[in-house]
């Protein structure tokens, strides 16, 4: 059902694209409030469901079953099996994914049309489906299993029915066919009825393995109390995600090569559309139409399971990072800064399958990474973005948020973008375009470097955060680093924390002798910055002292540290 640019007229794809664009509005800013409430689990599990079962939608929409008796076939939408497991708006923003990706990587849909795509194939399926169909089945009386069941048919039968007419109803608007009203719709609604029902079974299965599996996955379900969860909410993912490959990479190679049901009712009818890509799909699309088949279904199911990650953590990260913020009012700048570093040493005492390798391991691993990330050319910016996969399947091993990076790193990362922010004033020339609009290779260039700068900052930081600074300098030794530069770096790392205290001291004893002042004053800052030094000095140069004292040789033994489970 997804549409081609030549049934639109520009208006009507202009107010599609508008009503698309307020529902994703909507929806990023219901997700925001909503994770206040939830449970912090459910948070934690929100983004790998997320973006394993936007990869999942993905490949299902790659396989085309026929519709027997009429010569035409059909696809999953998604929207009703994405909403019963991540809730209307998350499921809303999985979509949008989704049919991005496909329209501007696989030329499936057209660009101009995109935004009455997501509305078609998103919004009824998402919202409609949910608070109408969904919801109020998943409430009545009635086992757990058909409810399920009759809530997935219905909701896929109605939404899709919904769909079509619309179709119908945006055609006739622009009036750049010769589709007439009654026929169109009189031939649409009843292949998509058949095409409805094949998909209300398959999100029924989808729901009933995760519902034997995992129940407290299902939105609205009432839990049984003698229910028993039959695999884990990882063995739940790795599961997904082997149907994601079995589907994408091999069961697509036998999809139906009957027109869709869009097509075969333009076609029923007579009339022939232009098969037109917009100069943006032409740059972009890199195996239009699903050109090997395979590699489509795989790379593009990983394309959209990284880009719907990255889209749940920009959705529900910033609260998180408000919420902190909310919470330390009552301490300074200072305070906040000594308390953050610390936070990042607590994290190296979690277990987690990435805390427990061995440091020279995660050493040797994040080198590798950001060499291979460094070594892309500079204008291969689809090619470097699969790299993302790598760190979020690592921050995902290792129970740490993606987010946290991000907030942890918030001054940093604006000025690794930075570094290739005078690119597009030196490389001038056009390489591709955007509508009538050039885009030049200083462009891509300083995009391509900003991922390399945060995909290298990601690693980075996993690095930090799963392993003690001796562990890595231990590791360093291992390599035959000179002991001089892993000494340096412990130490460096730990005279950071102690400047810190000394700032948060110095600035608290400021406040305290200037209440009524907001921030130092920038006459003081000299002198300020002066004390610090001397402070940081006379403790470091105490500090050393006491390492002399106790035999101190310029030589580190670096003890293992003991490990321990944070809830």
């Amino acid at each position: 059902m997804h549409m081609a640019d030549a049934l639109l007229s520009p208006e009507v794809a202009v107010s599609m694209y508008a009503a698309s664009a307020v529902a994703a509005g909507v929806s990023i800013a219901q997700i925001r409030k909503q994770e206040q409430s939830l449970d912090k689990k459910l948070v934690e599990n929100k983004m790998p469901t997320m973006a394993v079962m936007s990869a999942l939608v993905f490949a299902g929409q790659m396989i085309n079953y026929t519709i027997p008796g009429t010569g035409s076939s059909g696809h999953m939408c998604g929207g009703m099996l994405l909403t019963a497991l991540l809730g209307p708006f998350a499921g809303f923003l999985s979509m949008i994914v989704v049919l991005g990706i496909q329209c501007l990587f696989f030329a499936d849909g057209g660009l101009m049309a995109l935004g009455a795509n997501i509305w078609n194939m998103a919004f009824y399926g998402c919202f409609v489906g949910y608070y109408l169909i969904y919801r109020p089945v998943m409430r009545g009386n009635g086992s757990n299993r058909k409810k399920i069941s009759l809530a997935s048919i219905l909701g896929c039968i109605i939404t899709l029915q919904l769909g079509a007419f619309s179709v119908v109803l945006e055609t006739t608007l622009s009036g750049i066919t010769e589709l007439p009203f009654s026929v169109f719709v009189t031939i649409m609604q009843p292949i998509h009825l058949a095409i409805g029902l094949v998909e209300g079974l398959i999100t029924s299965a989808v729901l009933l393995f995760i519902y034997e599996s995992r129940p407290e996955l299902i939105q609205d379900i009432q839990l049984e109390d003698d229910k028993k969860q039959r695999l884990s909410f990882k063995g739940v993912i790795f599961v997904l995600v082997a149907v994601v490959i079995v589907v994408g990479g091999g069961l697509s190679l036998y999809a139906s090569s009957n027109p869709d049901g869009l097509e075969w009712s333009i076609a029923k009818m007579g009339v022939e559309l232009a098969d037109q890509q917009t100069a943006v799909q032409e740059a972009t699309a890199f195996l239009p139409d699903y050109e090997n088949t395979s590699l489509s279904g795989i790379l593009g199911s990983a394309m959209v399971a990284a880009a719907a990650a990255v889209l749940c953590i920009i959705s529900a990260g910033s609260k998180k990072t408000v919420r902190r913020q909310k919470q330390d009012r009552s301490l300074n700048r200072a305070e906040n800064a000594k308390n953050e570093f610390k936070s990042i040493d607590e994290l190296t005492t979690m277990s987690s399958p990435i805390h427990n390798l061995p440091p020279l391991v995660k050493l040797l691993a994040t080198v590798a990474y950001i060499a291979c990330v460094m070594s892309f050319n500079k204008y291969n910016i689809l090619g470097l973005f699969p790299m993302v996969l790598i760190p979020l399947v690592f921050y995902l091993m290792s129970h740490i948020s993606p987010g946290l990076c991000f907030y942890k790193l918030r001054i940093v990362m604006p000025l690794v973008c930075a570094v290739g922010i005078v690119n597009p004033f030196i490389d001038r020339t056009i390489v591709t375009y955007i509508g009538s609009i050039g885009i030049s290779g200083g462009v891509i260039s300083m995009l391509t470097l900003m991922m390399k700068g945060v995909f290298s900052l990601m690693m980075s930081f996993l690095l930090v955060a799963t392993t003690p600074v001796e562990e890595i300098c231990r590791a360093l030794r291992q390599l035959h680093c000179p002991k001089m530069i892993s000494s340096l770096f412990l130490l460096t790392f730990r005279y950071i924390s102690v400047l810190l205290e000394e700032v948060a001291i110095m600035t608290t004893a400021y406040h305290l002798r200037a209440p009524r002042q907001k921030g130092i004053d920038f006459k003081a800052w000299g002198s300020f910055l002066g004390q610090l030094i001397l402070r940081s000095m006379d403790r470091a140069d105490a500090i050393y002292n006491s390492m002399q004292i106790r035999g101190f040789n310029g030589e580190f033994y670096y003890a293992k540290r003991s490990k321990k489970v944070k809830q």
